[in-house]
């Protein structure tokens, strides 16, 4: 961590993986674009220059105009967290022009978490040109949007119909996150700026894609008098009972909906993380023993761990001693050939 940090610190000092920790008002563009010509040339970038409390910064629009100039970049890891809290100078042009520095990206870690408040300029506009932006080549998608649609009432569920789509276009997308709690609310009650259809929809266009891990963090979307109810929670069982393949998680902390459904979706995301570590162990023995063993021989020992033998029919079992028989036969043939 750096403390204390000053203008020669910015100039002179390697802040990738560094957590500055500033005084109140420390950022402003002057400061921003220090950083923005170090980092030019590039291609990994992993800055943390969270702020501690809301309306603490000086940055407008421009400085996130020199973050776009960052367009050598492969990675990029950003934590803004507190930047946009209380600022009124920050609009939707910052997430155009910091999407200029996404086109040749793999992997995208951006933290803007507690960019919500009453008076915010961010609306959909905004958010969904910063979805517009993301390319069809990126593989790591970690975006914390946590409060950033909190006591703002220009974002609402219509920005869930283009991201939803723009998700959807990923092809080569393996791990997505995507933080979105408290959306549509203002402390203890809800806007109803998003309805069951609208998270619906969002859900089935991120599914669909099926990268190899989702998480999406809903925590308060379904609060009391709001507009999710238990229709979202019953498609999101539906979704859990699909996805043994991949991993598949939503945070539904916070809704009022029913008791049952709610341990569902407890047991199933604990039944679904039960399978993913199984697999993960399965592949991993797989690759050891392959060194070792034929496929066919591999594939067979495999089964007989995973598949209970009370499970198998009558005619799977004779099939299973009949390999074996065929395997013992091989493996003692080829043992007097080599006595031979």
């Amino acid at each position: 961590m750096l403390y204390n940090v000053n203008d020669q610190v910015l100039k002179t000092t390697d802040l990738t993986q560094q957590v500055i920790i500033s005084e109140e008002y420390f950022w402003n563009d002057d400061r921003v674009k220090i950083i923005a010509d170090r980092s030019i040339n590039l291609e990994e970038i992993d800055y943390q220059f969270n702020v501690q409390c809301q309306k603490s910064t000086y940055v407008t629009d421009l400085s996130f105009k020199y973050f776009g100039m960052l367009q050598n970049l492969k990675s990029l890891k950003l934590q803004l967290r507190n930047w946009g809290n209380g600022n009124y100078s920050i609009t939707n042009k910052a997430f155009c022009f910091l999407g200029l520095s996404f086109k040749n990206l793999r992997i995208l870690h951006l933290d803007l978490r507690n960019w919500g408040h009453l008076f915010s300029q961010i609306t959909n506009f905004g958010l969904v040109s910063l979805f517009q932006a993301i390319p069809d080549q990126i593989q790591d998608l970690n975006l914390n949007l946590n409060y950033l649609g909190y006591r703002n009432q220009q974002i609402t569920g219509e920005c869930l119909y283009p991201i939803g789509d723009l998700l959807n276009q990923k092809k080569e997308l393996q791990y997505l996150k995507l933080h979105l709690a408290e959306w549509g609310n203002d402390y203890n009650k809800t806007y109803q700026l998003f309805a069951d259809q609208d998270l619906i929809y969002l859900l089935s266009k991120i599914y669909t894609q099926e990268p190899r891990q989702i998480y999406i963090d809903l925590t308060g979307w379904g609060c009391y008098q709001s507009l999710i109810t238990d229709e979202s929670a019953q498609y999101i069982i539906l979704l859990l009972k699909q996805s043994e393949q991949f991993q598949f998680k939503v945070e539904t902390r916070g809704w009022m909906i029913n008791h049952l459904l709610r341990t569902q979706i407890n047991n199933l995301q604990k039944q679904n993380q039960q399978i993913s570590i199984l697999s993960y162990q399965i592949t991993a023995v797989k690759s050891i023993l392959s060194q070792f063993l034929n496929v066919d021989k591999l594939n067979s020992i495999i089964n007989k761990l995973v598949i209970p033998q009370d499970n198998k029919t009558k005619q799977d079992q004779d099939e299973d001693q009949e390999q074996e028989q065929q395997e013992e036969d091989a493996d003692q043939q080829m043992s007097e050939t080599q006595i031979k």
